[in-house]
């Protein structure tokens, strides 16, 4: 009867894969108060839409993607930069002349980003010892996706302009 204890533990242990988990925390949208009446304020905020931990936000093409380390390994892209919107010195430092390498986990479940080649992204990420590393928490998406309104905050002010906020508030339901 021990042994069989033993070697179902036993079995039970080997059967133990890696296991990742991605979870992203989004602050609830904020609320405010005009004479009295409670409004929920989904809008535009330059802090929340450029990033107040993000290191850069660009838009680039996707040039070539390259698997290494097999499922669970790193994703790199090499994209074109089409115009960057925010960025620190250490990301501009990993920028040759327009090409720069951008990186991610393997596969969605520890937070990894797939790109399709060709195609033009409004990327935001962090740069750690001069590589660039992105993620579904960052909120990356088609540029051709992007509302007129984000579009139009980008094209007129940047994420290195003064806090500029365009929000869009709507009454509460009780």
């Amino acid at each position: 009867m021990s042994r069989l204890c033993i070697l179902s533990l036993l079995v039970v242990a080997c059967a133990f894969y890696e296991v990742y988990g991605c979870s992203c925390f989004f602050p609830p949208p904020k609320e405010k108060y005009i004479y009295g009446v409670k409004y929920i304020c989904k809008g535009l905020n330059r802090e929340a839409f450029c990033g107040t931990g993000s290191k850069f936000l660009a838009k680039a093409k996707v040039l070539q993607k390259t698997r290494k380390g097999g499922i669970n390994g790193q994703v790199f892209y090499k994209v074109y930069l089409l115009r960057t919107y925010k960025a620190s010195l250490q990301f501009y430092q990993t920028v040759y002349g327009r090409i720069t390498t951008i990186q991610t986990a393997g596969n969605s479940a520890a937070c990894g980003v797939n790109l399709q080649k060709g195609q033009i992204y409004l990327l935001r990420g962090n740069t750690r010892h001069l590589k660039n590393h992105i993620g579904l928490c960052a909120g990356i998406g088609l540029f051709s996706d992007l509302s007129y309104r984000k579009r139009r905050f980008l094209a007129q002010n940047g994420c290195n302009s003064p806090a500029i906020d365009y929000p869009y508030c709507e009454r509460a339901r009780h």
